[in-house]
């Protein structure tokens, strides 16, 4: 029986956040793994990705730092 796997669905910045201080509004909000689908999505400008690895960035190393 074959199966079939769901399709990953990468999460998207709505339009109105073209800005940084707006991409960060929304991504203050977003949960970790949304963060990471929203990283490799096509439909976002290189400032939109440049903010969000920023985001996944500092939450890594507060992840990281947190059992030291």
């Amino acid at each position: 029986m074959p199966v079939t796997v769901p399709a990953i669905v990468k999460k998207a910045l709505p339009p109105e956040a073209n800005t940084p201080v707006l991409v960060q509004l929304v991504l203050d909000k977003t949960v970790f793994d949304d963060l990471l689908s929203m990283l490799d999505n096509p439909v976002h400008s290189s400032m939109q990705r440049a903010v969000i690895y920023a985001e996944i960035k500092k939450r890594r190393s507060i992840e990281g730092n947190r059992f030291q």
